[in-house]
């Protein structure tokens, strides 16, 4: 058989997992929690419920900064997008990067959201979980 019309050599091993069943250990690549929850199964939630906070009409609150910053727990927590604020409690095992999201919870997480996800449009995905406006001080 001439050199040419051998059968090819596999290059090396390559990882075919991906291939397989999911893993339910396996958060993913970028989920930092085994309790993670798809981004999509949060997407169908915001769609089917149009009050998933429960305010009941309520309006908006305007916010301090200092009022945010109570809101910093896992069970908890508020953050400051663009001078909105949003409980994003209900978010946080949806969250695609898992609990880091937790490093904004009661503060102005507009920086920190702008630097990792800058092509990302947030508003259609957490819209309904804006509780109020942030109320900026004049000092």
């Amino acid at each position: 058989m001439s050199e040419e019309f051998k059968k090819p050599q596999p290059l090396g091993k390559f990882n075919l997992n991906f291939l397989s069943a999911p893993n339910p250990q396996y958060a993913g690549p970028l989920r930092k929690d085994r309790n993670s929850r798809s981004q999509m199964e949060f997407l169908r939630i915001m769609e089917n419920n149009k009050d998933p906070l429960n305010l009941q009409g309520r309006p908006l609150q305007n916010y301090t900064l200092d009022q945010v910053s109570q809101h910093n727990t896992e069970n908890d927590a508020w953050i400051i997008l663009n001078d909105k604020v949003y409980d994003m409690t209900m978010y946080i095992n949806y969250h695609p990067g898992g609990k880091i999201i937790l490093n904004a919870a009661g503060q102005d997480g507009t920086h920190l959201f702008n630097r990792y996800h800058p092509w990302i449009n947030i508003e259609p995905i957490i819209s309904k979980l804006q509780i109020g406006t942030l109320i900026k001080s004049h000092l």
